[in-house]
Protein backbone atom coordinates (compact mmCIF):
# COMPACT_ATOMS: atom_id res chain seq x y z
CA UNK A 1 0.00 0.00 0.00
CA UNK A 2 3.31 2.16 0.68
CA UNK A 3 3.77 1.76 -3.10
CA UNK A 4 0.40 3.21 -3.98
CA UNK A 5 0.98 6.29 -1.24
CA UNK A 6 -1.55 4.64 1.09
CA UNK A 7 2.11 4.45 3.37
CA UNK A 8 -0.15 6.22 6.67
CA UNK A 9 -2.73 4.02 6.35
CA UNK A 10 -3.44 1.47 9.59
CA UNK A 11 -6.20 -0.33 8.46
CA UNK A 12 -7.83 -2.03 5.51
CA UNK A 13 -11.58 -3.24 5.56
CA UNK A 14 -13.24 -5.06 2.73
CA UNK A 15 -16.40 -4.08 3.75
CA UNK A 16 -18.13 -2.00 6.56
CA UNK A 17 -18.67 1.44 4.13
CA UNK A 18 -21.42 2.26 6.24
CA UNK A 19 -22.31 6.08 7.13
CA UNK A 20 -23.82 5.44 10.45
CA UNK A 21 -20.57 3.29 11.53
CA UNK A 22 -18.55 5.82 10.20
CA UNK A 23 -20.40 8.68 12.19
CA UNK A 24 -20.22 6.45 15.09
CA UNK A 25 -16.94 6.03 15.71
CA UNK A 26 -15.47 8.85 13.29
CA UNK A 27 -11.76 8.97 15.92
CA UNK A 28 -11.18 5.25 14.80
CA UNK A 29 -11.42 5.67 11.50
CA UNK A 30 -8.79 8.20 10.69
CA UNK A 31 -6.26 6.29 8.57
CA UNK A 32 -8.55 3.31 7.21
CA UNK A 33 -9.61 2.55 4.08
CA UNK A 34 -12.57 0.72 2.86
CA UNK A 35 -12.79 -0.91 -0.40
CA UNK A 36 -16.10 -0.03 -2.14
CA UNK A 37 -17.29 -2.20 -4.96
CA UNK A 38 -20.32 0.37 -6.22
CA UNK A 39 -20.22 4.07 -6.84
CA UNK A 40 -19.93 5.98 -3.87
CA UNK A 41 -22.72 7.29 -1.66
CA UNK A 42 -21.29 10.69 -1.93
CA UNK A 43 -21.12 10.60 -5.77
CA UNK A 44 -24.54 11.35 -6.16
CA UNK A 45 -24.11 15.04 -4.52
CA UNK A 46 -20.79 15.90 -6.34
CA UNK A 47 -21.75 14.95 -9.47
CA UNK A 48 -25.67 15.63 -10.31
CA UNK A 49 -27.17 13.61 -12.97
CA UNK A 50 -23.88 11.71 -13.46
CA UNK A 51 -25.14 8.85 -11.58
CA UNK A 52 -29.26 8.33 -12.26
CA UNK A 53 -29.33 5.02 -10.61
CA UNK A 54 -27.64 6.13 -7.41
CA UNK A 55 -30.15 8.89 -7.38
CA UNK A 56 -32.71 6.75 -8.16
CA UNK A 57 -31.65 4.04 -5.18
CA UNK A 58 -31.00 7.06 -2.60
CA UNK A 59 -34.78 8.93 -3.17
CA UNK A 60 -36.08 5.37 -2.48
CA UNK A 61 -34.25 4.73 0.25
CA UNK A 62 -35.08 8.37 1.90
CA UNK A 63 -38.17 7.81 1.32
CA UNK A 64 -39.07 3.79 2.70
CA UNK A 65 -35.89 2.78 4.98
CA UNK A 66 -33.81 5.89 5.48
CA UNK A 67 -32.36 4.34 8.43
CA UNK A 68 -30.49 2.37 5.68
CA UNK A 69 -29.86 4.82 3.14
CA UNK A 70 -26.13 4.95 3.30
CA UNK A 71 -25.72 1.24 4.07
CA UNK A 72 -23.53 -0.97 2.20
CA UNK A 73 -25.23 -3.87 2.80
CA UNK A 74 -28.70 -2.15 1.75
CA UNK A 75 -27.02 -0.69 -1.22
CA UNK A 76 -26.07 -4.89 -2.12
CA UNK A 77 -29.51 -5.95 -1.77
CA UNK A 78 -31.02 -3.27 -3.89
CA UNK A 79 -28.43 -3.82 -6.79
CA UNK A 80 -29.40 -7.83 -6.69
CA UNK A 81 -33.07 -7.07 -6.97
CA UNK A 82 -32.72 -4.18 -9.59
CA UNK A 83 -30.98 -6.76 -11.50
CA UNK A 84 -33.81 -9.57 -11.30
CA UNK A 85 -36.18 -7.17 -12.14
CA UNK A 86 -34.61 -6.22 -15.12
CA UNK A 87 -33.72 -9.74 -15.87
CA UNK A 88 -37.73 -10.66 -15.61
CA UNK A 89 -38.68 -7.76 -17.56
CA UNK A 90 -36.48 -8.53 -20.44
CA UNK A 91 -37.65 -12.70 -20.68
CA UNK A 92 -41.47 -10.94 -21.18
CA UNK A 93 -43.78 -13.61 -21.17
CA UNK A 94 -41.46 -16.07 -21.59
CA UNK A 95 -40.02 -16.93 -18.02
CA UNK A 96 -38.77 -20.32 -16.90
CA UNK A 97 -35.56 -21.76 -16.31
CA UNK A 98 -35.83 -23.84 -19.25
CA UNK A 99 -36.66 -21.23 -21.70
CA UNK A 100 -33.88 -19.22 -20.23
CA UNK A 101 -31.42 -21.65 -21.04
CA UNK A 102 -32.57 -23.14 -24.36
CA UNK A 103 -33.36 -19.42 -26.02
CA UNK A 104 -31.08 -18.40 -28.64
CA UNK A 105 -28.23 -16.42 -28.48
CA UNK A 106 -30.19 -13.90 -31.40
CA UNK A 107 -33.46 -14.07 -28.61
CA UNK A 108 -31.20 -12.91 -26.06
CA UNK A 109 -30.25 -10.11 -28.05
CA UNK A 110 -33.44 -9.06 -29.02
CA UNK A 111 -34.93 -8.84 -25.51
CA UNK A 112 -31.52 -6.88 -24.35
CA UNK A 113 -32.03 -4.18 -27.16
CA UNK A 114 -35.62 -4.11 -26.09
CA UNK A 115 -34.93 -3.63 -22.15
CA UNK A 116 -32.53 -0.77 -23.35
CA UNK A 117 -35.03 1.21 -25.32
CA UNK A 118 -37.29 1.04 -22.20
CA UNK A 119 -38.08 4.66 -20.80
CA UNK A 120 -37.06 5.79 -17.11
CA UNK A 121 -33.77 5.71 -15.29
CA UNK A 122 -32.36 2.47 -15.11
CA UNK A 123 -31.95 1.05 -11.47
CA UNK A 124 -28.56 -0.03 -12.69
CA UNK A 125 -27.61 2.13 -15.32
CA UNK A 126 -24.26 3.83 -12.86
Amino acid sequence: MQQNGLGNTQQLWFDGYDRTTLEANAPLMQHTHFLVQHVPFEAASAFPGKFPGLQTYLAAMKKYEPKYTYNEVAMDGWLSAALFAQGVKAAGSDLTQRSSSTTSTTSRTSRRASARQSTGPSPTRW
